[in-house]
């Protein structure tokens, strides 16, 4: 994300970016943190990104630090953690990406996640899920935008109506 933000828009520098990376499991936030990753794991990153934004040492490549310093790790648990919070970076988010998370929760557990999620986001804030994920039958608090083949949500800036019964 944090790359694609430096590639695509270069006035970034006159921005104020704070990206938020979440996860439950402590090993991999360390990892992330840390920055430094093997061959295999670079294997479908595009050469130039990997020139640009990877310094090789030995035979790993770290992590540049103006993409490192663009993001913050923090430990969440979606379904006991505390969001949103302005003490933990979690409320008054543009976009909010969770992807690939929602396919090991029950229906019900996704929905508690999904209305989270929308007291996370401005209005007008955007959700992006997995190709696999939907938020069909979970809430009606979005909109999905179709965009070259694929879609995301915005959430609505007003609550839609209930439907009648």
């Amino acid at each position: 994300m944090a790359m694609l933000l430096l590639e695509k828009f270069p006035e970034l520098v006159d921005w104020e970016v704070h990206i938020l990376a979440t996860d439950i499991n402590y090993q991999a936030l360390r990892q992330a943190r840390e920055g430094v990753y093997g061959e295999r794991s670079l294997r479908s990153t595009e050469a130039d990104y990997r020139e640009r934004y990877f310094i090789p040492v030995g035979d790993r490549f770290v992590m540049a630090p103006e993409v490192r310093n663009l993001v913050q790790f923090s430990h969440l648990n979606l379904q006991t953690g505390l969001y949103p919070s302005g003490y933990n970076g979690t409320s008054d988010v543009d976009l909010l990406f969770c992807r690939n998370v929602m396919i090991y929760f029950r229906q019900e557990t996704n929905r508690k996640i999904i209305e989270r999620f929308s007291r996370c986001l401005r209005p007008d804030g955007f959700l992006f899920l997995g190709q696999a994920e939907t938020l069909q039958n979970l809430s009606t608090q979005f909109s999905s935008v179709h965009c070259q083949g694929g879609f995301y949500y915005r959430l609505l800036s007003a609550p839609l109506p209930l439907p009648e019964s």
